[in-house]
């Protein structure tokens, strides 16, 4: 293919593209790299996308004549005006399918956004009502939060904590939700913390050194959680033992 022909597909892929920025403006942004810096394009920016689009579609659609290698000499009306066809064709076409790859990625965004603030409102009620020890409520407010998103750390901690206040004797889904939790990750120094008391709590189904070694994991990761042990009543069984003694620093 020589340049002639390549003209003709760039020509017609870029007035395709106009015409599609004329039908739907979209509006067109060029980053540049290097620089905090982004550069207009406008309708521009969609003439080069046609262009790209009809050079792209000429290599994978493989539409050349059968009458041999096209030419300067013998690029007559009627190749020409396939290849005007087809670039047209085609940088409308890319435009088209860019704008809607583009909606479906700002619609995806914005129900993403809906979605963590959603998310994030229901664990704020949810920590509230906890904190004023409604615990049930705060148990179903974190448990609608796991059903938005079944991985949310934040409502897997909130729902074994509050789940282990409605019934101090039933600690084995805490448990086992909390050690989900830090088992994925290793730092999630809330999981340790409540862990080491819903076992303190418990210490006729758990050891003290079961209890002292998820105490000591959290404060391993954050330091200020010794202070908060000193003064939970989660661990006033244990709070006198020389090992929980040592573990807080006094």
């Amino acid at each position: 293919m020589t340049w002639a022909c390549i003209s003709i597909l760039a020509v017609s892929g870029g007035f395709g593209g106009f015409i599609a920025a004329l039908r739907n403006p979209f509006a067109n942004s060029l980053r540049l790299p290097f620089w905090s810096a982004t550069l207009n394009l406008g309708c521009l920016g969609d003439v080069f996308v046609g262009v790209a689009a009809a050079l792209v579609s000429y290599t994978f659609l493989g539409m050349l004549p059968t009458s041999g290698p096209v030419s300067t000499t013998n690029l007559s009306e009627e190749i020409a005006l396939k290849f005007v066809g087809l670039g047209i064709a085609a940088g409308y076409a890319g435009i088209r399918i860019l704008d809607r790859a583009a909606l479906e990625m700002l619609r995806a965004k914005q129900d993403q956004l809906a979605q963590d603030v959603e998310v994030a409102k229901l664990l704020d009620a949810a920590r509230d009502l906890k904190q004023k020890k409604h615990y049930k409520q705060a148990a179903e407010l974190f448990e609608r939060v796991l059903e938005i998103e079944p991985e949310n750390e934040d409502g897997k901690i909130g729902f074994a904590t509050a789940s282990s206040y409605i019934n101090e004797q039933d600690h084995a889904l805490p448990i086992k939700i909390l050690s989900e939790v830090v088992a994925k990750n290793p730092r999630a120094v809330e999981a340790f913390y409540n862990r080491a008391c819903i076992k303190a709590l418990n210490l006729g189904a758990y050891s003290k050194e079961d209890v002292l070694a998820d105490l000591r994991e959290a404060i391993n990761i954050d330091g200020s959680y010794k202070h908060y042990a000193v003064t939970d009543i989660d661990f006033k069984k244990l709070v006198d033992t020389p090992e929980f003694q040592a573990i807080v620093g006094k």
